[in-house]
C-alpha cells in the first residue's frame, strides 16, 4: 500500500536528513537529541534519499579465463552477473541498472 505525503511533510524530513549530515552526529545520537525514532528517521532518509550505486557496488571479475572467452565486460550487482558484450546496447543497461535499484 502507498502512502501519499504532503509537500511540507516531506520538506521537513529532508532539512532533518540534512541536518544530521550537517551535525556530524551519528543517526543514533542525532535522533536522541531531536527526539526522532531511529527507524522513522531512516524511513525518511531511504524515501527521500534512496541510495545510489556507488564504486563499492560492483566487484571485478579477476578470473582471466573466463575474461579470455568472453569479449565485453562483466558486472556483479547485488549477487547478479550482467555480461555485456563489445556491441551491448546501452540502453538496455539502463533498464537493468533501473531494475536493480529497486532490489
Amino acid at each position: 500500500m502507498s502512502h501519499s505525503f504532503s509537500a511540507e511533510l516531506q520538506n521537513t524530513w529532508k532539512k532533518a536528513v540534512i541536518s544530521q549530515q550537517k551535525s556530524g552526529l551519528s543517526i543514533a545520537a542525532w535522533c536522541k537529541q531531536n527526539n526522532v525514532s531511529d527507524s522513522k528517521f531512516y524511513y525518511w532518509r531511504n524515501k527521500l534519499f534512496p541510495k545510489c550505486m556507488d564504486r563499492e557496488s560492483f566487484v571485478e571479475i579477476k578470473d582471466r579465463k573466463l575474461a579470455a572467452k568472453q569479449s565485453g565486460v562483466t558486472i556483479e550487482c547485488h549477487g547478479f552477473l550482467i555480461h555485456l558484450s563489445s556491441n551491448f546496447d546501452p540502453h538496455v543497461l539502463m533498464r537493468c541498472m533501473d531494475i536493480l535499484k529497486r532490489i
